[in-house]
């Protein structure tokens, strides 16, 4: 099955997006990413619920949700590096006599993934613009055999591909016309994220592919439009004031054109 190669996700790659070395060896929740937060708000887990956080990366959400709601979490991830880091700093936290006795990470591969049961929950932050079609398609269908006697949400946060065709250009443009950026670093950024980014989607088209599953939309909502945040999503370029008060002003008044979107199913 056709997948982006799980060793680009590897301990550089995570240490450059997380380059706070306290955040990422000790999990320092005031540098917790804001979308992990809001992700949770939209299905805080019960203690005595069982989810799954697919595609867990170093872990963050895995631990949040683990030390805010404590339900039993299980983080999978196909990368090997990122199930070591997960590992790792679970480590440092049973150090600190922090019980995460509710808290496991396997590594897995989408072809080979678990047969859980009684799953309430399943988050995927981050994943799905990183899935192919086919990928996205076996998954939904073992999630569906994860669910228990109630039904079971599927609690998602992607990037939103109507930004990135028709609001970035034109912040591009603006940073290339006034010199804050060049066309070579644009060119670099693009050839990077598409080595990654092989399936972007927006909320009408996810809401078709969960539909032919048989997952319902109950919630779709967009990140609240920060000026923060729009700094992190350009970047570089966000040391140009004059980007991010543009694209802010854009994202305040056409909310479905936020970078991202957060949307919760139900099977």
């Amino acid at each position: 099955m056709k997948q982006v190669n799980p060793n680009l996700y590897n301990r550089d790659f995570y240490q450059r997006v997380y380059n706070d070395r306290k955040q990422f060896e000790n999990l320092d929740f005031p540098g917790i990413h804001e979308y992990y937060r809001e992700l949770a708000l939209l299905n805080p887990p019960k203690p005595t619920e069982k989810v799954v956080d697919f595609g867990c990366g170093n872990g963050n959400l895995s631990f949040y949700l683990a030390l805010k709601y404590h339900p039993t979490i299980i983080g999978i991830d196909y990368s090997k590096d990122a199930i070591v880091i997960c590992n790792e700093r679970k480590t440092v936290l049973l150090n600190k006599k922090v019980n995460l006795s509710k808290i496991s990470f396997v590594n897995r591969n989408n072809q080979s993934l678990p047969e859980l049961n009684n799953i309430s929950a399943i988050y995927a932050c981050d994943v799905f613009e990183h899935m192919y079609d086919t990928e996205i398609n076996k998954v939904l269908k073992i999630f569906k055999r994860w669910k228990g006697k109630k039904n079971i949400k599927l609690i998602v946060h992607t990037d939103n591909d109507l930004y990135l065709n028709f609001v970035r250009p034109l912040l591009d443009l603006l940073a290339l016309i006034t010199g804050k950026t060049t066309i070579k670093f644009l060119t670099g950024r693009n050839i990077e994220e598409k080595k990654v980014h092989v399936n972007l989607t927006n909320p009408s088209k996810l809401n078709r592919l969960m539909s032919r599953h048989g997952f319902h939309q109950n919630i779709l909502t967009y990140p609240k439009v920060t000026t923060k945040k729009i700094s992190q999503q350009l970047g570089p370029l966000s040391r140009f004031r004059l980007l991010v008060q543009t694209a802010f002003i854009i994202l305040s008044v056409l909310k479905f054109l936020s970078p991202s979107f957060y949307a919760v199913y139900e099977y």
